[in-house]
């Protein structure tokens, strides 16, 4: 029975408008409500999916992400938000094809908004015959703007899709647009200069980084692409600056350190490299053997080998099967006068790299100092065998042979020397002269 009379008095109140709607049908105004109406609960609907879809995107749930995305498409086709929340959970998903084609629809999405609201100011301009200006000219301004940071997004994803792929100079291309849409996130500046240095395009970053380093003040990441560019272009010592600056910012980082080492040492700042390798060894539980050599290498440049030494020979305990290692503890030897462990780093070296003449070159150097000639010389010769491009070798013959009288067999090891290193004939010939002066 209450129902019988809710029904009634509903019928009651709506009945006559209801009669109206039938008869004579929605006026204009009434059909434009509804269609504006309809477009807010569009909208409401698509957003709310697309929140949806954010949430399953951060918990990993990709294809429920990627199906409220599609949904949030359906309802507002013209968002390029809901492409490119879809190109993500795409992206990690390694579905790397669709993520592409739904980053580049994200960005033709975009450039209609942008276009719509260009069109959308020129007509207001036409129908008040005059140009906008003011509040409604800020407005209009700051949602161009929002689209464009928009764009900027999936510009960048974009970026990644194609630097996963390889498409290195696409990669560039597509950071550096995201970057020129919206300057403010460093990410897509930092994206777009590591892809110029991975191209080899030095200048390029320092054009790009070095107008907004005072608007990131803080940021070592700038400042150490602008290192990564100094060493790109063969200039150690301003790399060392910059990096010596970033790491002012960040004397935590290991990884920024380790270039910071790389970079004394190639520009020759070796007490400052080495200072820099023993405050920074305390943070490795175990010895790194690439910059126990850099410290090796230091202290031999330094004119220390007896430290040098030190440091080799715990170098070729970590890194036993490291043929350079065996060869640069040889040479330290050698400078020493240590014939025994010469000796040894010629065996060892050997056997990891039977095809390097200094294997045989230390054998011979070391039979020659216990006065085993014809042990020496033959493995000298062998050295200038495998040698055959390499003047050093030959050098070391020649005086062997010049040593034991053989002149013709010296003179043609000195002759082969100066054609395999003409630049260096000079040196050769003053090494030459004062052998002869020791020997008479």
């Amino acid at each position: 029975m209450r129902t019988h009379r809710s029904s009634a008095l509903i019928m009651a109140v709506l009945g006559p408008a209801i009669v109206l709607a039938g008869c004579n049908g929605p006026t204009r105004a009434g059909q434009e409500a509804r269609t504006r109406a309809g477009e807010r609960i569009a909208a409401f609907s698509a957003g709310a999916t697309y929140q949806q879809s954010r949430q399953e995107l951060i918990a990993g749930r990709f294809d429920r992400a990627i199906a409220s995305a599609e949904r949030a498409i359906a309802a507002q086709p013209d968002m390029p938000e809901y492409r490119i929340i879809k190109g993500r959970a795409l992206l990690e998903s390694d579905r790397l094809e669709l993520a592409e084609e739904s980053f580049v629809d994200a960005i033709e999405a975009a450039g209609r908004s942008v276009a719509a609201i260009e069109a959308s100011v020129v007509a207001r301009e036409q129908a008040d015959g005059r140009p906008l200006e003011g509040i409604a000219r800020e407005r209009i301004e700051l949602q161009a703007r929002s689209v464009r940071r928009i764009e900027a997004e999936a510009w960048y994803y974009l970026g990644i899709v194609r630097q996963q792929w390889n498409r290195i100079e696409e990669a560039a291309e597509d950071y550096h647009a995201a970057h020129e849409l919206d300057p403010q996130p460093i990410e897509y500046l930092v994206a777009a200069a590591e892809m110029l240095l991975d191209l080899g395009r030095g200048q390029e970053v320092d054009a790009l980084v070095e107008p907004v380093l005072d608007r990131h003040q803080g940021d070592p990441s700038l400042v150490v692409l602008l290192a990564r560019a100094a060493m790109l272009r063969d200039e150690p010592v301003v790399a060392a600056a910059r990096y010596a600056e970033a790491r002012l910012l960040r004397p935590e980082d290991t990884l920024l350190t380790e270039e910071y080492i790389r970079a004394t040492f190639e520009a020759g700042l070796h007490e400052d490299c080495l200072h820099a390798i023993r405050t920074h060894a305390a943070s490795y539980e175990k010895a790194r053997p690439d910059l126990l050599k850099i410290e090796a290498r230091c202290h031999a440049t330094l004119g220390r080998p007896e430290r040098a030494d030190a440091v080799y020979r715990e170098l070729v305990r970590v890194a036993p099967n490291d043929p350079d290692a065996w060869v640069e503890s040889g040479a330290i030897a050698w400078e020493l006068g240590e014939f025994s462990r010469l000796d040894l780093c010629g065996v060892r070296l050997g056997r990891l790299a039977p095809e390097r003449w200094e294997s045989p070159a230390y054998r011979g150097l070391a039979a020659e100092a216990a006065e085993r000639w014809d042990e020496a010389e033959s493995f000298l010769k062998r050295a200038a065998t495998l040698g055959e491009d390499d003047a050093m070798p030959h050098l070391l013959l020649a005086r062997f042979l010049e040593h034991r009288g053989d002149a013709a067999g010296a003179e043609a090891a000195w002759r082969r020397a100066v054609a395999i290193a003409p630049e260096e004939a000079e040196q050769i010939r003053v090494a030459r002269e004062r052998l002869s002066a020791v020997d008479g």
